[in-house]
């Protein structure tokens, strides 16, 4: 039998939103739209 997973919640569009808006914030000199992303999906989890 396999074991069911729970499902993963999505974040609200405002949560991404907002979210990335931070991100942007700070940003640093240098840093690359993926690492961006990365700390924008860091920061929604945290919400």
């Amino acid at each position: 039998m396999k074991k069911r997973t729970p499902a993963t919640p999505v974040p609200s569009l405002e949560t991404q939103t907002e979210a990335m808006k931070i991100a942007k914030a700070t940003q640093k000199p240098g840093q690359t739209k993926e690492q961006t992303k990365l700390i924008a999906q860091g920061i929604e989890k945290g919400i």
